[in-house]
């Protein structure tokens, strides 16, 4: 099973070598605080459904009402799905774990109740809550009476395929007046409120329908719907969009001693509350040392004035990411990364925060092989949430 990017530069050298997307089904983790019961039909039910869809690998349940689970437990899976019926063990480690399930490529979706419920313990907090992961904020309540499909909003898109009905008996489902605080809405239930959305943190889908079907109890979705498939498509759309790069490449780079041009990139979140940011640096020479440079304006400087092989894509006041365990080697695999703090990007003599609405820009400036001086990747510009 592939491992999932994450912001360590030991993991990122993993992904390397991990073979494409493509070659395989999606892992998924049902980390869900159904009951404690995990025999149970509200785990087994939906396990065995997303098993049957033929878009996963595995389907796996990990219990998170009894303890949370870490990172590496999570490690294996390409996306988790997540709701609640009982407390969840501690929810703002959990919010916390999956804030860095997402920053580090894996995708999440988020079901009633754990996206409707007023309960403290039975929906996601933490870092959830605070850095921006959220789709629709909980805590806003639900309904329960009889629902079924009502308005595709956008016709065609991957999460509605062959779906055509959804409907319940206890329809439990966000109310109409609850707000979507990023994203897009998909599909309705009959009565206006949203049953599909898609979010603008990639990796994320937020559901409207509670998972377990009518096999388990009567009023739940019923079995002869496409429920199921909504639910696996949700999921199969977020792994399609989760680890996503972040912001935008500008600036034709040079090519550097091995014949190809350096790139930079950005992985992990571009909201400025969750300050979980990681860039990266590759296509470079090999056991080279290189930082991280950064500034609000971009330029164009062929040869950086006279002091490079590369362009300078910068300008304006620049600052060098040159502290303690920031300068940074490109080892046998001939790249870098380094995970920024937001809240201090060198500038100067001094340094800034970032803030939201504003669009930085960042380029790697690392050395060649022996007498061949220096060199700089590509820009690339963020403008951060």
């Amino acid at each position: 099973m592939r491992p999932l990017r994450s912001s360590s530069s030991a993991v990122l050298s993993l992904i390397a070598m991990a073979s494409p997307a493509a070659a395989q089904l999606p892992d998924v983790a049902i980390v869900a605080a159904a009951t404690s019961l995990f025999a149970n039909c509200r785990y087994t039910d939906v396990q065995t459904f997303l098993q049957a869809s033929g878009q996963f690998a595995s389907v796996d349940v990990i219990d998170c009402v009894t303890t949370t689970p870490t990172l590496a437990d999570l490690s294996p899976y390409e996306a988790v799905l997540t709701w609640s019926n009982t407390d969840y063990f501690d929810p703002d480690a959990l919010g916390d774990l999956l804030a860095d399930f997402s920053d580090a490529g894996g995708a999440v979706v988020v079901t009633v109740f754990a996206n409707t419920t007023a309960g403290a313990s039975r929906h996601l907090q933490g870092r959830w809550l605070t850095g921006g992961y959220e789709i629709m904020p909980a805590a806003q309540g639900n309904s329960s009476d009889a629902a079924s499909l009502g308005s595709v909003l956008v016709p065609g898109h991957p999460i509605m395929a062959g779906v055509n009905a959804v409907s319940a008996a206890s329809a439990f489902r966000p109310l109409l007046s609850t707000p979507v605080l990023q994203g897009t809405v998909i599909a309705e239930w009959d009565d206006g409120a949203p049953l599909a959305i898609v979010g603008d943190v990639p990796g994320r889908v937020d559901l409207g329908l509670y998972p377990p079907p009518s096999t388990c109890a009567g009023a739940f979705w019923d079995i002869g719907t496409d429920g199921d498939l909504l639910i696996a498509n949700g999921l199969s759309h977020a792994v399609s969009t989760a680890g996503a790069g972040i912001g935008t490449n500008y600036c034709a780079a040079q090519p550097n001693a091995t014949g190809s041009t350096g790139r930079i990139g950005a992985v992990g979140s571009d909201v400025v509350a969750a300050n979980s940011l990681t860039l990266t640096a590759s296509s470079l020479p090999l056991d080279r040392f290189g930082v991280f440079i950064a500034s609000r304006d971009q330029g164009f400087v062929p040869g950086a004035g006279g002091t490079s092989n590369g362009n300078l894509c910068l300008t304006g006041t620049i600052g060098m990411l040159d502290g303690p365990g920031q300068i940074l080697n490109t080892g046998a695999s001939g790249e870098y990364s380094l995970r920024i703090d937001l809240g201090a990007i060198p500038q100067g003599q001094g340094s800034a925060a970032a803030v939201a609405g504003e669009t930085w820009s960042f380029q790697a400036w690392y050395r060649e092989r022996t007498g061949f001086g220096s060199n700089f990747t590509d820009g690339i510009e963020i403008t951060f949430r």
